[in-house]
């Protein structure tokens, strides 16, 4: 299959018109997932029908839900998924104001990480689309948070999608020749924009975040998945070994 990049027409009208209706209201908010992975760039090895978004708003899911049904966006048996006229899902977790590294608690009892959340918010920025914007989390910790979730869902797409990002960024510029090599054993200049990634990653996770998201590294790195028993796992060793070094290394 050949690598996605881009997103179609009708994914970008629907952003705009997410981010008129929570922008309308100043609700702070960042896209993530592979959506937004397309949106910074990286070819994936797969598609995505769904949107992914953290919001941080008083009030918890329901004042989000009240906004998206205003909006002409239906909610499902999921208790925090929307969809719109044309089948897309809108996967919404929403967080309290400052917390980070704790939890989102969803009307149902089952509760999701906000590693990295809190900060993909705090640091998006917006992207132009053909007929508005949308903010979208930073690279870097979009890998990040991919990373760790790779670790607690099962599937191996988000693990894929946080490889996709090491392997591309930095590709384009000056950057990864300006890696002092001797930073990392075995850096070398495919594991280069994994550091530089990581090192991203570590200027704008708190702490806790950071702490989770080198464990979660270090994790994959020693499962299975990138065993010698599948063709990416060397490759991949070596990716998440250099975004660790990166995450890890101090300025």
């Amino acid at each position: 299959m050949d690598p996605v990049r881009g997103v179609e027409r009708s994914v970008e009208d629907h952003l705009t018109r997410i981010d008129a209706m929570l922008g309308g209201v100043a609700v702070p908010y960042a896209l993530v997932g592979a959506t937004a992975l397309l949106l910074r760039g990286i070819a994936l090895p797969r598609t995505t029908r769904d949107l992914d978004l953290v919001v941080s708003v008083a009030g918890g899911l329901e004042v989000i839900r009240s906004l998206f049904e205003a909006g002409g966006f239906r909610s499902t048996t999921v208790r925090h998924r929307f969809t719109a006229e044309d089948g897309m899902e809108i996967d919404v977790l929403p967080i309290v104001a400052g917390d980070r590294a704790g939890k989102v608690v969803l009307p149902d009892g089952e509760w999701i990480s906000s590693v990295g959340l809190a900060e993909a918010i705090e640091f998006a920025t917006a992207i132009s689309l053909h007929a508005g914007s949308v903010r979208v989390a930073q690279l870097p910790l979009l890998a990040a948070i991919k990373l760790y979730v790779a670790t607690v869902r099962v599937g191996e797409k988000d693990l894929d999608d946080a490889l996709a990002v090491l392997r591309q960024y930095e590709a384009v510029g000056g950057r990864r020749f300006d890696v002092d090599y001797s930073m990392g054993q075995g850096l070398t200049w495919e594991t280069a924009g994994a550091w530089l990634a990581g090192g991203d990653a570590r200027i704008v996770l708190e702490p806790r975040s950071r702490e989770t998201v080198v464990a979660a590294a270090e994790r994959l790195a020693d499962g299975v998945r990138m065993s010698d028993r599948f063709a990416h796992g060397p490759e991949g060793r070596e990716l998440l070994a250099a975004f660790r070094c990166g995450l890890m290394t101090a300025e």
